[in-house]
């Protein structure tokens, strides 16, 4: 059966190549609706600046995007954000899920601390970088996976 409709949820720490990949979206020859948070975190001369004090907003903000996105049926639907932990991104694959969307979960090769300095945009240091690589969580769960290799339905 052809997957007509993708969604495609990035994580990883700033400097790991999510915009890199993003990029590489932006010219399919298909629709496709972008859902960065960087961009919501950007001044009107397009530079990024961190906004700690809106970052909850902003991420709320982001979330409803992309649903407004999956409930247009548009074809390609991406989520680039850290997503550190499950819960940060596990609603983008319910959701995604929901509207019949394919879903992709996309970590790319993980830099180390200093590399991750080195690359990003974002002025994140290595002690920042090293603090997400201690918070991070693994997905699919241990018990996501064992919830998938029961034979219920």
């Amino acid at each position: 059966m052809k997957q007509d409709k993708i969604a495609v949820i990035l994580r990883g720490v700033p400097g790991s190549g999510k915009s890199t990949l993003v990029d590489a979206f932006r010219s399919l020859p298909r629709a496709v609706a972008i859902h960065a948070v960087d961009d919501l975190h950007t001044d009107h001369h397009g530079n990024f600046l961190w906004d700690e004090e809106n970052s909850e907003r902003l991420y709320t903000l982001n979330f409803a995007n992309f649903v407004t996105s999956c409930a247009s049926g548009i074809s390609t639907v991406i989520c680039d954000a850290i997503n550190v932990h499950v819960q940060d991104f596990q609603k983008y694959v319910d959701i995604a899920d929901q509207y019949g969307y394919c879903v992709y979960v996309i970590c790319p090769n993980p830099p180390t601390a200093l590399q991750s300095t080195n690359r990003n945009k974002h002025h994140t240091s290595s002690v920042q970088a090293r603090d997400m690589y201690s918070r991070w969580e693994h997905w699919p769960t241990d018990r996501k996976l064992k919830e998938l290799s029961c034979d219920n339905k």
